[in-house]
């Protein structure tokens, strides 16, 4: 499935943020493909405004502006249009970004949604974290931007990760 051919809906991708050496964060676009949740860097470093002017000043290419609401306000086009041409399903989406990622629905052994908002992201609007466990251990948490629903987002990878067990 090439990227650019996906018709996104509230049924087959979300976008969320995910923090990484303890303060840094990126933005997701993730899509959940019939075998899998693929994850695209689709923003880098979001920062928001406080009150020092200075400090503005030094973060003011990093803080998202407009809709708040609307999730799609956090995806940057220039990241999406890396992969553009590139199939959700091969290796050179992954291989196009590190941060890049591709797990398999029969590798989750859970999926947990915490409503209460993630400490550090100021005036963002969003709607707590869902937690992704694989198999060998590792957990993804993801930050749900926007006017998402985190439950809905749990149900939809539940039933993907349950349609994949009963095969």
């Amino acid at each position: 499935m090439i990227f650019k051919d996906l018709q996104l809906t509230k049924s087959n991708c979300f976008v969320a943020m995910q923090y990484y050496w303890l303060m840094l964060n990126r933005t997701y676009l993730v899509i959940l493909t019939s075998d899998a949740l693929v994850g695209i860097v689709a923003n880098g470093l979001v920062s928001d405004e406080g009150n020092d002017a200075l400090a503005n000043y030094v973060v003011r290419k990093l803080v998202v502006r407009g809709n708040l609401d609307d999730p799609f306000t956090y995806v940057k086009t220039h990241y999406t249009e890396k992969v553009a041409e590139l199939d959700l399903d091969g290796d050179e989406i992954i291989a196009q970004n590190g941060a890049n990622f591709r797990l398999y629905y029969q590798d989750i052994s859970a999926v947990d949604y915490d409503p209460k908002r993630k400490w550090g992201m100021g005036k963002y609007p969003h709607d707590g974290k869902i937690y992704i466990q694989s198999k060998n251990g590792k957990t993804i948490e993801l930050i749900v931007l926007g006017n998402q629903s985190g439950a809905h987002i749990r149900a939809l990878i539940l039933a993907k990760v349950e349609k994949v067990s009963h095969k």
